[in-house]
């Protein structure tokens, strides 16, 4: 996987092509080996849970789950399983068909696969509201996943689960509790008012190219920029905003590698446009002294 062109060739007056991966050209690579893997892998998945079959997902004893309401509905472990038995039995979902143009990926350190899966389904209410009211009514979700892949095989490591047209399910029995969850859930609270400060004013996004170094992934939508210095050229050129976007939530997962996921969503109303539309940005953050930086990230409008 290359860049299109050099970033020493790139015009700072234009925005900066992504980073492309040719399945005809680049099948061996980890990239594209790790794309395909997730994407049977969450077929898998989505099946399970849409059935009402959680039992046979592939957990461990640490794997942490974000749902519906945040911190207070997060879970750990065999505790998941009640919780997702929870979750709409789901009819029809789309990733965006046989291509899954839903489900972005990106390969992380220690044999895993981070995961954003978008897009939207529907349940046997919902179907049969569309029925009595004469229009189709479908639930949007995204989802964030982190895909473990050793000799037991591809098995789920953390994630987050939401709906996002609906908050659904019973109260929540209980949360993952412990040092590193409280850590996480202070440096989620200091960091992402930060960084949207500085990404809706468009005079202070040069602020945020400080947060990612030359090992650094970020992809937008559906394309993927490396390096500091080409997701700076990115971030500059993101659509300027009528206003500063609504968070409506975020939650904090500590991960394997020593850091922390980030996911949150909300709302935005981009300069010129009348209507709303929602987002979703998922960051890995990883300490550096008292700060942190952003090693992988995901920003997607839905």
């Amino acid at each position: 996987m290359a860049y299109v062109k050099e970033l020493d060739q790139m015009d700072p007056a234009v925005p900066p092509p992504p980073c492309r991966l040719d399945p005809r050209l680049d099948a061996a690579l980890p990239e594209f080996q790790a794309h395909e893997m997730a994407k049977g892998f969450m077929q898998q998945v989505y099946a399970a849970v849409d059935a009402g079959a959680a039992a046979q997902l592939p957990f461990r004893p640490d794997t942490v789950f974000c749902f519906q309401k945040g911190e207070a509905d997060r879970f750990q472990g065999q505790a998941l399983l009640p919780r997702l038995q929870q979750l709409h039995k789901v009819q029809a979902r789309d990733l965006g068909g046989a291509a899954a143009s839903g489900l972005t990926t990106q390969v992380f350190p220690g044999n895993s696969v981070l995961v954003l899966a978008t897009g939207d389904f529907n349940t046997e209410a919902s179907v049969a509201k569309s029925q009595r009211e004469g229009y189709q009514l479908k639930h949007r979700f995204a989802d964030f996943f982190m895909i473990g892949n050793d000799q037991g095989g591809p098995h789920l490591k953390c994630g987050v689960m939401r709906e996002i047209d609906e908050d659904i399910g019973a109260p929540p029995a209980g949360k993952a509790t412990g040092e590193l969850f409280m850590k996480a859930d202070q440096v989620t609270q200091k960091f992402m008012p930060f960084f949207y400060q500085q990404l809706d004013d468009q005079s202070k996004r040069a602020g945020l190219n400080s947060l990612f170094k030359d090992m650094s992934y970020l992809t937008v939508g559906t394309d993927l920029f490396k390096g500091q210095r080409h997701i700076a050229h990115k971030m500059h050129y993101l659509p300027p905003l009528a206003r500063p976007r609504t968070v409506a939530g975020c939650d904090a997962i500590p991960s394997p590698a020593g850091g922390f996921f980030v996911y949150a969503h909300g709302t935005m109303l981009l300069a010129g446009q009348e209507h709303e539309v929602p987002f979703v940005d998922v960051f890995h953050l990883m300490p550096e002294g008292s700060s942190f930086w952003v090693s992988n990230g995901f920003m997607k409008v839905l």
